[in-house]
């Protein structure tokens, strides 16, 4: 049972691809290649760390299915999200004589996938890219839906391009060897999806505890379930143009906030994203759009998911917070769109909210 490979398709007409769920997917890639790749030359990116566990089967896999792999190492963490960095990877293609007909491999979590892919979109105009993501937050979130960029001083993500991979392979091996922190850390992203979809949030709380322990059958649910709610609101809103898509974003604003005005360091994405759920729940509390009940069982799943609720201990200015916050891609003329939870399952889209509001909101969580 735990073998059962799953696809999910995400349909974008030319730049339809398939998400693979499942346990040991080497013979899924190599066919992959084999099938859809007739250029020699691939260059994967990932880190120290990831390269230790994975990198050595995956060069394998490239090799028997014909290609010829470079590897390039970027540091860990939101700092290989560069400019520095992105230029590195564009010599490395380069140094390797990489052309049109090139491969790019992301084996790494979100950071390496948003560097990887936008080297690719950009390489030569673009070329081939697959992503591998290696945590369970990329592999329920960042590695699908063709987001790719780089951050700059001034904010997180503010450059980049989307950019559909040819696949994404989500292989739970990669979980096994993860550090707890960062497993948990995708928990986050998760319930951001069951808060999104009611029946995906009761199955949360019915089996969090064996999630936590790593269940593969529970993790493949988890997974293709994740993969599946975002692939359909993609599918709708390929490049955020109709504001459906703007829905993933639940409590992204704030964590964006909290994330730069800790020089990305203190939080990482995970705790700020948890943090920022229920920031966005206050204060869809204050509009009255959120009951108690609701905002009661969102706390006790975040709380049963190892996560933070407040941000207590980061030691945060709310005045540099909100000041991060201005720069949030989904600002409209000034004004900041929150997407507020109205009940466990759906969301309302706003910008109508005062900043003394906002300020409270932070205040609740601080």
């Amino acid at each position: 049972m735990g073998k059962k490979i799953n696809r999910i398709r995400v349909n974008l007409g030319r730049r339809s691809y398939d998400i693979v769920v499942g346990l040991r997917l080497d013979a899924v890639l190599g066919s992959f290649l084999k099938k859809n790749f007739a250029g020699r030359k691939a260059l994967v990116v990932t880190d120290k760390s990831i390269a230790r566990f994975h990198l050595k089967n995956l060069l394998r896999i490239l090799r028997v299915s014909g290609l010829d792999p470079a590897v390039h190492i970027v540091p860990r963490g939101e700092r290989a999200k560069s400019e520095r960095e992105l230029f590195r990877v564009y010599r490395s293609l380069i140094r390797h004589g990489s052309d049109r007909t090139s491969l790019v491999v992301a084996l790494g979590g979100g950071v390496i996938g948003d560097l990887a892919g936008f080297a690719a979109a950009t390489y030569m105009r673009g070329i081939a890219f697959i992503n591998c993501p290696t945590t369970l937050l990329a592999q329920v979130d960042s590695s699908i839906g063709g987001k790719t960029g780089i951050d700059l001083k001034e904010g997180k993500n503010l450059t980049g391009v989307f950019y559909q991979p040819w696949l994404v392979l989500c292989d739970q091996a990669y979980l096994k060897t993860l550090p707890q922190r960062e497993f948990v850390g995708g928990l986050a992203e998760v319930i951001k999806y069951g808060v999104l979809d009611g029946s995906f949030f009761k199955y949360l709380e019915k089996n969090i505890s064996r999630i936590l322990r790593r269940d593969t059958v529970c993790l493949s649910h988890v997974v293709g379930a994740s993969a599946c709610i975002k692939a359909r609101i993609v599918e709708r809103d390929e490049c955020e143009k109709r504001g459906l898509r703007v829905a993933l974003n639940l409590g992204h604003t704030f964590a964006h906030g909290f994330e730069g005005a800790a020089g990305y360091r203190k939080i990482n994405h995970a705790q700020a994203v948890a943090i920022g759920l229920i920031a966005a729940a206050k204060l869809s509390m204050a509009k009255g759009f959120f009951s108690r009940p609701d905002f009661e069982r969102l706390v006790s799943l975040i709380k049963k998911s190892r996560l933070p609720v407040a941000l207590r201990g980061f030691s945060l200015s709310p005045k540099r917070v909100i000041d991060f916050m201005k720069h949030d891609k989904k600002a409209r003329l000034g004004k900041l769109t929150f997407i507020l939870p109205a009940r466990i399952g759906k969301v309302r889209i706003t910008n109508q909210i005062s900043a003394p509001r906002i300020r409270q909101a932070l205040s609740d969580v601080s």
